[in-house]
């Protein structure tokens, strides 16, 4: 639920699967970066092109990403 200027709003029905399959979809991407050995070595020194476009969340490290994803969900 969010808090909007017209009051409270709650997904629901299609709207919510959506939203659910993107996040776990998002997530799943993520993920990929532990599968990578030299990445896992040096996780203040991680590199790679995923990126979703929003400056904020993709400034964030893997972990950090995955965590805020939670909390929306």
């Amino acid at each position: 639920m969010w808090q909007t200027s017209e009051g409270d709003r709650t997904l629901a029905g299609d709207e919510a699967t959506f939203i659910c399959n993107a996040i776990d979809s998002l997530i799943d991407r993520l993920l990929e970066r532990f599968s990578i050995p030299d990445q896992m070595q040096d996780p203040d020194g991680w590199q790679w092109d995923f990126k979703v476009g929003i400056s904020q969340f993709d400034a964030l490290t893997p972990h950090q990403q995955i965590s805020l994803l939670h909390c929306v969900a």
